[in-house]
């Protein structure tokens, strides 16, 4: 088990529940390989959308998206129900997931959200992911994306939200 499976496999059990979400990829440069499957490109963007669960006001704030959110990439085989070979993609070496800035960074985004209030959020999957070295066996092959949240001042322990975008399939490098 690699650390990305064990850390999603700890917030899926352990994870604090303060919020729920969705993950859509956005569809800027898809493709399609000869099959007619939607390709994405490396460089996709995911919009992720938090919702505040509990009765009470969230308030954090965050300049880059991995200080409140994480990303999985479970890379499967098609016949393979996530089981023994199902594998998750590793991050990428200089991602950091939760890590506060050094005290006096600039911070961009202030939330504030109220009960049932949501946030919105927008990254490049390939900035967080190494998607370059997911070691595809075929350019076609389908993801599932999960995402967890931390928030500072609500989350302990990070929050795996059980939503997923399925059946995602990015190109590889050879194949754009």
């Amino acid at each position: 088990m690699n650390r990305a499976a064990a850390r999603h496999l700890f917030e899926r059990s352990y994870g604090d529940t303060h919020v729920a979400g969705r993950i859509k990829i956005l569809r800027d440069g898809v493709t399609e390989d000869e099959d007619g499957n939607e390709l994405y490109p490396l460089s996709a963007r995911a919009r992720i959308t938090i919702r505040n669960t509990t009765d009470r006001v969230l308030e954090f704030e965050y300049g880059d998206p991995s200080e409140i959110v994480s990303l999985y990439l479970l890379l499967a085989d098609e016949d393979d129900d996530y089981g023994v070979d199902s594998r998750f993609v590793a991050e990428r070496p200089d991602v950091k997931w939760f890590e506060r800035p050094a005290k006096g960074a600039k911070r961009r985004t202030r939330v504030r959200l109220g009960p049932r209030e949501r946030h919105m959020l927008t990254l490049r999957v390939g900035d967080y992911i190494d998607l370059a070295k997911a070691k595809l066996e075929k350019p076609s092959q389908f993801f599932t994306i999960s995402f967890s949240v931390k928030t500072p001042g609500a989350h302990e322990t990070a929050q795996l939200v059980s939503t997923y975008a399925d059946d995602v399939r990015f190109a590889s490098r050879e194949n754009p």
